[in-house]
């Protein structure tokens, strides 16, 4: 008879010891599936808004009990706004919830895949979905030079200019194309110069063998420079600038 009441006692212990398991397991999987819907627009630019469409999924036998979500952001993604707030909320079975969510780029941000996260969590379990966002800059190359090497220029002579090519803008340029186009100053060895490719807040040097016309007066002189190149995405970009 004891051997009995021993085993129910032990039953009684194995059943109660179920219901916990089965109660902590409810509660371990209590969060929605998360789902991304939108990223509009991709890639996104520079300066520029976009938003996220998110849907939070319940799928499980029961509801989900009390938990919140939030969308992480990092530079150089910066929340705007939000169409509602998920700091407490609660799905039954089969239910949904939509969330848009508003944001910008910095618009010093460079070309390139930046991760944010979805956190759903509640006092016992949290998950994440990592969203990419794709930022595509625009290049913009400008050059300089140092302006000792423009004095004392004289008619019918050879002197040298190194061209510091920047490109201050936030995408890579490629097939980088300059020329001088001036009938008063020659460029000995080929006019055309050309960089490969050029990051953003990246420099590259070029050096021009000019030859001055004979015809030259004394006064001041532009030598208009043709610069061509392409962005990431194979537009081709135009532009010029003069050297004084």
């Amino acid at each position: 008879k004891k051997n009995i009441e021993k085993l129910r006692d032990a039953m009684k212990n194995i059943f109660f010891l179920l219901v916990l398991l089965s109660l902590a397991g409810t509660a371990f999987a209590g969060l929605p599936n998360i789902i991304v819907d939108t990223v509009i627009p991709q890639p996104v630019e520079p300066g520029k808004d976009l938003t996220i469409g998110i849907t939070l999924f319940n799928k499980l036998d029961s509801e989900t009990g009390p938990f919140s979500g939030v969308l992480e952001v990092r530079y150089p993604v910066i929340l705007k706004s939000l169409s509602d707030d998920l700091a407490q909320i609660n799905l039954c079975t089969g239910c949904t919830k939509k969330n848009t969510y508003f944001l910008s780029i910095d618009p010093a941000a460079i070309s390139g895949t930046y991760p944010i996260y979805f956190r759903e969590f509640s006092k016992n379990v949290e998950q994440k979905q990592e969203i990419d966002i794709k930022i595509q800059g625009k290049p913009n190359i400008i050059f300089s030079t140092n302006a000792s090497d423009l004095a004392n220029i004289t008619p019918n002579s050879q002197f040298s200019v190194i061209l510091y090519l920047a490109n201050i803008g936030s995408g890579q340029a490629r097939q980088i194309k300059i020329q001088p186009d001036s009938p008063l100053f020659a460029v000995l060895g080929g006019s055309v110069k050309s960089v490969d490719s050029l990051n953003p807040n990246r420099t590259s040097q070029l050096s021009f063998n000019f030859v001055s016309a004979s015809s030259l007066e004394a006064t001041s002189y532009a030598i208009p420079f043709k610069i061509s190149y392409l962005d990431e995405q194979g537009n081709s970009l135009n532009t010029s600038q003069s050297l004084g």
